[in-house]
C-alpha cells in the first residue's frame, strides 16, 4: 500500500505544471510518502528523495501558505533521521533550525514541529551533554504527550536526565511514561514494542539505583516480552543489558549463558551500518569479559577486546565509558600476558577517554593507575609524574562518596615515587592520601616513616592500625601486623604472625613465595637455621614465585649448607644461576659463588657451565650483543618478543591497586610454554641453559678461568685434555679487595715498589698455580704458547698478565707465555669467527688527549692510508674528534686506535661519550683490531676492551690506566711495526711489552697496563 501511495504521489506532483500554486502541497505528500517508506523499508534512496522533494515543496511555498510549517516538520523528520542513520551533525543542526522556524507557524504543522525539535535537541544533548538541551526537550515532548507514540521518547529523554542529575522523580516519570505508552496500543504494535523495551531500560535503571530485585525482574519481563513480539537488534540489545546485570546480582552461568546468548543474537540482528550496532558490540564484549574473569578462557578476552574496539570505534555515545572498558580490558589482557604493547594500547586509548569527556573521575583514576602500571614496567619517570598529575585531577572532581578509591591511588603513586627518589615530601604525601581512603597500605607507610626520621607517634599509628586490620583469613594484613610488630616485639611473636600469613596464603596467591622467605629470614634471626632452610626451599618452589624470590631464596637456603653439604648447596645455586637466567637482571655474584660450590662438589665442568651462563647473560645485557636473547631476536622475533614480555612481567612485582589474582599463575605457565616452544627451534635447544664448554675452545692455547668467592677460589683450566681446576687458597677475597686498593692507590701516586709487591703476590697466589698446572715452568725454546685469561670483578682490574718477579729472568707471566683476555669462552668463539688477519693499513687515529698528538703521529707513521681525527688548531670540523665523525668513519677502517679517555663502556670525545653499545647496531663487517690506549678499568661489570670485543672486534688492546704518553707513543709504534712482521696482534703486543720492560723493568706503571683482548 505504501508503494502505491508513493506511485500514485509520484504521479499528481508531476502532473502539476511547475507553477501551478497547488505544486508545493503535491511535492509535499510526495515528500511524506518517502519518508514512510523509509521508516518502513529503511530504503536510503527513498529518504534521499524524501528531503529532496521536501525542499523543493518550501521552495515554492508561496508567502502565507497554511501548510508551511507542515512542510518543515516533513523536513526536520527527514533530517533527524538521516541523521540517525549517518550522524551528519549538519543535518541535526539544519533539523533544529527548521523544526524552530516551524513553530513559528499554525497548527498542525506547529505542533508537528514541536516533536521534531524535541527529539532533536534530546540528539544533540546525546553529542554535547548540554543541560538546557535536554531539558528543552523534555519540555517540548511533553507538551506533545497527547501523542502517545511520544511517550517512550519522552521516557528515554528523562532517563538521559536521571542519569546526569540523579533525580528520582525523572526515573519514576519515564517509567510511568513507558507504563502509559504500553496501555494505549495493543500488543505487539511498533508503538507497544517500543514502549515495553523502553520499560526493560527504566526498570533495570531504577534496579541499579535502589537495587529492589523486583525492578530487575520486571525489566527482564518487560525485555522478555518485547523480543518476543519483535527479535529485533533493539530489543534484543535491551534485554542482553538486563540480563548482564541479573548475572552481575546473581552470578551464575545460567544467567551469564542466556545474557551472552541474547547479546550475541543482538549483534547478529544488527545491520552493519546501525548505528546502535555499537551498543550492541559493547554488550557482547562486556559480557565476554565477565566470563573471562570467571572461567580464565584467553579467547574471552581476545574476543572481547576485538569487540569492544569496535564498538568504541564506531559509538555515537558513550563513546569515553567504551574507551574506558577498552583500556581496563586491555590492562586486564597484560597483567595475563605481559605484552607491553597492550599497556600501551590501554594507555593511549586512555588517553582518548579523557580527552572525550570532561572531568571524569574514572577515567582519570584509571588512566593513572595504567601508567603507574607502566612505570613498574619501565621504569619511566615521566609516566610516574603523569600518574601523579591525573590521580590528583581525578582527586579534585570526584564526589565525597566515592573519593576513597581516588585517594587510594594518589597513594600508591606517591609511595612508588618516593620509592624511587627518597623525597620525604611524597611519603608524607602517600600517608596524607591513604588516611584519606583509610586504605591497607596506611600502616606500611607509616612505619616507613617511622624508619625513616624515628617519629615514635608514626609507629603507634601502624601499630594500632594493623592490629585493627589483622584477620586470620587476610594474609597480607598478618604479614603487615608482623612486619610493624619487628619493632616492637619479640622476634617469637612476630614468627608467629609471619607464619599464620603463610599459613593463611592460598596455593596461588603471588605473595606466598616472599612471605615464605620473610618467614626464613625471620627463623635464621632466632638461630632456628634447619626451618629457615625447609622456608627458603619452599619459597623457591612456589611456581608463581617472582625471579628475585627464587633466587634470594636458593641463595638463602644454600648458605645455610655451603659448609656441610657443597653439593646440595650446587644445586640449589644452580636452579638459581638458571631462573636468574630467564629474567631481565643478572646478578654476577650468583654465578660465582654457584660455580665455587660445584667446584667444592668437584665439578669444574658444571662450574665453569654455570658461569659461562651468568657472565654471558650479563654481558649482553649490559651490551645488546650476542646471546641467546639477541640470537632469538635475529631468528625468531615473535618469539623473542613473547619470551621478552612474560620475564619482564614475571619480574614485576603485583600490582598494589589490585587485589592478587590467579593471572601470575597463568603468566608462569605461558612462561614455561614459550620457554618449551623455543627450545624446540633449531639451533635453541640450549637456549639460556648451561652448557658443556667444548674443549676445542683451547685449541690455539689453554684458558684459565679465575673464581674468587667467599667460599673458595680456583682456576678451572681449558685445555684439549680436559677441564680440570687448582685451587687457589691463598687467593681469598678479602686479600683481593685489599691488594686490589693498594695497587690502584700505588698507579696514582707512581710507587713501583709497591706495584712490583703487588704484582710479585698476584705471581704466588695466583698466576704460578696456574701456569704450572698447565706445565708452562719456565721461558719458552721455541714459539711462544699462547694462553688465554677469564677474570672478573676485582681481578679484573689487576694486570694478571704482568704478575711475576721482574728482576728474576722466568719468574713472571710476561717470560713464560702470550697471554690474551677474554670476558667469556663463549665470547672468545665469537671473535675467532671473524678473526682475519690484520692488515697494518686503513686505521681511524683518534686523539682527544693534548699529549696524544705524539702517539696518535707514531700511529700515522707505521699505518698507511690512516684517517685522523685531532683537536688541534685549524683542524676542520670534519676531522674533529667528534661522535658523528668517529661513526661515520668506524665501518670503513679496519683498524681503530684511540687515544681517548675510557672508562666502563663508554669513550669520551670532544664532544659526546661514545657508548660501545652504540656500535653493536652497525654490524662492524670490517672490524679487526681496537687499540685503546688512555682506557681505565673500573669496578663495572663489562671493562671496556671487552665491550668492544663484544662490539665485534676480534683483536683488542687496551689498558687498565693511563699511561705517560711518551711511553705510550714509544709502545704504540713498536706494536704496529712488529704488526708489519707477524700481523698477529697479541705477539706484538707481547714483544712491545718484554721489550720497554727490558729497558725500565723497575717502572712497572709504564708497561704492566698494556694488555690484549679476543682472539
Amino acid at each position: 500500500m505504501v508503494d502505491a501511495a508513493v506511485d500514485l504521489c509520484r504521479q499528481v506532483a508531476d502532473s502539476v505544471p511547475h507553477d501551478h500554486l497547488d505544486r508545493a502541497v503535491h511535492l509535499h505528500n510526495l515528500s511524506l510518502a518517502l519518508r514512510l517508506r523509509f521508516e518502513r523499508t529503511g530504503t536510503t534512496e527513498d529518504l534521499e528523495h524524501a528531503i529532496t522533494t521536501s525542499r523543493q515543496a518550501l521552495r515554492m511555498a508561496a508567502g502565507g501558505d497554511p501548510n508551511i510549517s507542515s512542510y518543515r516538520h516533513n523536513l526536520g523528520m527527514s533530517l533527524w533521521l538521516r541523521y540517525q542513520r549517518t550522524s551528519r551533525r549538519e543535518d541535526l543542526a539544519e533539523a533544529i533550525g527548521v523544526a524552530r522556524r516551524g513553530m513559528a507557524g499554525g497548527d498542525p504543522g506547529r505542533t508537528l514541529c514541536l516533536t521534531v525539535l524535541g527529539v532533536a535537541l534530546h540528539s544533540r544533548y546525546a553529542l554535547s551533554g548540554s543541560k538546557p538541551d535536554l531539558d528543552e526537550s523534555i519540555s517540548l515532548i511533553r507538551s506533545a504527550v497527547h501523542q502517545p507514540a511520544l511517550l517512550p521518547t519522552l521516557a528515554t529523554a528523562l532517563l538521559a536526565r536521571f542519569a546526569a542529575g540523579g533525580d528520582p522523580a525523572d526515573l519514576d516519570e519515564a517509567i510511568a511514561a513507558g507504563l502509559t505508552a504500553a496501555d494505549a496500543f495493543p500488543a505487539g504494535h511498533p508503538d507497544w514494542v517500543r514502549a515495553v523495551s523502553g520499560l526493560c531500560t527504566s526498570f533495570r535503571v531504577r534496579f541499579e539505583h535502589a537495587r529492589n530485585r523486583s525492578d530487575l525482574d520486571r525489566s527482564i519481563s518487560y525485555g522478555r516480552a518485547g523480543v518476543d513480539a519483535d527479535p529485533s537488534a533493539a530489543t534484543l540489545g535491551e534485554l542482553a543489558v538486563s540480563l548482564k546485570v541479573q548475572h552481575a546480582t546473581t552470578g551464575t552461568s545460567a544467567d551469564r549463558d542466556a545474557a551472552l546468548y541474547t547479546a550475541r543474537a543482538a549483534v547478529e540482528a544488527s545491520a552493519h551500518d546501525d548505528p546502535a550496532r555499537a551498543v550492541h558490540l559493547y554488550t557482547l564484549g562486556s559480557v565476554l569479559m565477565s566470563r573471562y574473569s570467571e572461567l580464565g578462557d584467553p579467547a574471552d578476552l581476545n574476543d572481547a577486546i576485538s569487540l569492544i574496539r569496535s564498538a568504541a570505534g564506531a559509538a555515537r555515545s558513550d563513546r569515553a565509558g567504551m574507551l574506558a572498558q577498552l583500556m581496563n580490558a586491555l590492562r586486564t589482557r597484560f597483567e595475563r600476558t605481559g605484552a607491553l604493547a597492550d599497556l600501551d594500547e590501554a594507555i593511549a586509548t586512555g588517553w582518548e577517554a579523557v580527552a572525550t569527556t570532561t572531568a571524569n573521575h574514572a577515567h582519570l583514576s584509571d588512566l593513572a593507575q595504567a601508567l603507574l602500571r607502566r612505570h613498574g614496567r619501565t621504569g619511566s619517570n615521566a609516566d610516574l609524574d603523569q600518574a601523579l598529575t591525573l590521580a590528583r585531577e581525578a582527586h579534585a572532581v570526584v564526589p565525597l562518596t566515592e573519593r576513597t578509591a581516588v585517594s587510594n591511588v594518589v597513594g600508591q603513586v606517591l609511595i612508588t615515587r618516593y620509592r624511587r627518589s627518597g623525597s620525604a615530601t611524597d611519603l608524607d604525601g602517600a600517608i596524607s592520601a591513604f588516611r584519606g581512603a583509610a586504605a591497607p597500605a596506611l600502616g606500611p607507610a607509616l612505619l616507613e616513616r617511622y624508619r625513616l626520621r624515628g617519629i615514635r607517634a608514626d609507629l603507634n599509628e601502624a601499630l594500632e592500625l594493623t592490629e585493627d586490620a589483622a584477620d586470620p583469613a587476610d594474609p597480607r594484613s598478618l604479614a603487615d601486623l608482623a612486619m610493624v610488630l619487628r619493632e616492637v616485639s619479640d622476634l617469637d611473636e612476630v614468627i608467629s604472625f609471619s607464619r599464620a600469613a603463610v599459613q593463611a596464603s592460598a596455593a596461588d596467591d603471588p605473595e606466598l613465595a616472599a612471605r615464605l622467605s620473610v618467614l626464613g629470614n625471620l627463623l635464621l634471626d632466632a638461630g632456628e637455621q634447619d626451618e629457615a632452610f625447609t622456608r627458603f626451599v619452599e619459597a623457591a618452589s612456589v611456581p608463581s614465585a617472582s625471579t628475585s624470590t627464587v633466587v634470594e631464596s636458593c641463595w638463602a637456603a644454600a648458605s645455610l649448607i655451603a659448609n656441610t653439604s657443597p653439593g646440595r648447596a650446587a644445586n640449589l645455586l644452580e636452579t638459581a644461576v638458571r631462573v636468574a637466567a630467564l629474567s631481565p637482571v643478572q646478578q654476577d655474584d650468583l654465578s660465582t659463588e654457584a660455580a665455587s660450590l660445584a667446584l667444592a662438589a668437584g665439578s669444574p665442568s658444571r662450574a665453569l657451565s654455570l658461569l659461562e651462563l651468568g657472565r654471558g647473560g650479563r654481558l649482553s645485557q649490559a651490551l645488546g650483543t650476542r646471546g641467546d636473547v639477541v640470537d632469538l631476536r635475529a631468528e625468531y622475533p615473535e618469539f623473542a618478543r613473547r619470551f621478552i614480555d612474560l620475564r619482564d612481567q614475571l619480574s614485576m612485582p603485583a600490582d598494589p591497586l589490585c587485589q592478587p589474582r590467579a593471572d601470575r599463575t597463568g603468566l608462569a605457565a605461558s612462561f614455561d610454554e614459550t620457554l618449551a616452544a623455543i627450545r624446540a627451534l633449531p639451533g635453541f635447544s640450549a637456549f639460556l641453559l648451561p652448557v658443556e664448554v667444548d674443549l676445542s675452545a683451547a685449541a690455539d692455547g689453554p684458558i684459565a678461568v679465575l673464581n674468587v668467592s667467599r667460599y673458595r677460589s680456583d682456576a678451572i683450566l681449558v685445555t684439549t685434555a680436559g677441564i680440570t681446576s687448582v685451587a687457589l687458597p691463598r687467593l681469598t677475597a678479602r686479600a683481593l679487595e685489599s691488594r686490589t686498593g693498594e695497587f690502584r692507590a700505588a698507579v696514582e701516586s707512581s710507587n713501583q715498589d709497591q706495584l712490583h709487591a703487588v704484582l710479585e703476590w698476584l705471581w704466588e697466589v695466583a698466576a704460578l698455580p696456574v701456569l704450572s698446572a698447565l706445565g708452562f715452568k719456565g721461558m719458552p725454546r721455541g714459539e711462544w704458547p699462547r694462553m688465554w685469561w677469564v677474570t672478573h670483578g676485582p681481578l679484573s682490574l689487576l694486570p694478571l698478565h704482568a704478575a711475576g718477579y721482574h728482576y728474576s729472568r722466568g719468574e713472571s707471566v710476561l717470560d713464560r707465555v702470550i697471554s690474551s683476555y677474554t670476558p667469556t669462552i663463549q665470547a672468545l668463539g665469537h671473535a675467532r669467527d671473524y678473526a682475519l688477519p690484520v692488515p697494518v693499513s686503513d686505521a681511524l687515529v683518534v686523539a682527544t688527549l693534548p699529549h696524544a698528538i705524539a702517539e696518535a703521529e707514531a700511529v700515522c707513521q707505521r699505518v698507511t692510508g690512516a684517517t685522523l681525527l685531532i683537536n688541534t688548531e685549524g683542524t676542520p670540523a670534519a676531522h674533529w674528534p667528534t661522535r658523528g665523525n668517529v661513526l661515520s668513519h668506524v665501518d670503513e677502517c679496519p683498524i681503530v686506535h684511540f687515544a681517548c679517555r675510557g672508562t666502563g663502556t663508554s669513550l669520551l670525545l670532544a664532544d659526546d661519550p661514545l657508548r660501545i653499545a652504540s656500535l653493536v647496531p652497525l654490524q662492524l663487517t670490517t672490524a679487526r683490531l681496537a687499540y685503546l690506549s688512555a682506557c681505565t678499568a673500573s669496578a663495572e661489570p663489562v671493562q671496556l676492551p671487552a665491550a668492544f670485543q663484544l662490539a665485534g672486534y676480534p683483536h683488542v688492546v687496551g689498558t687498565l690506566w693511563e699511561v705517560t704518553d711518551s711511553v705510550a707513543s714509544f709502545i704504540a709504534g713498536d706494536f704496529y711495526g712488529g704488526m708489519a712482521t707477524t700481523s698477529d696482534s697479541a705477539r706484538a703486543l707481547h714483544q712491545a711489552i718484554r721489550g720497554i720492560r727490558t729497558d725500565i723493568p723497575h717502572l712497572p706503571s709504564m708497561w704492566a697496563a698494556y694488555a690484549h683482548h679476543g682472539a
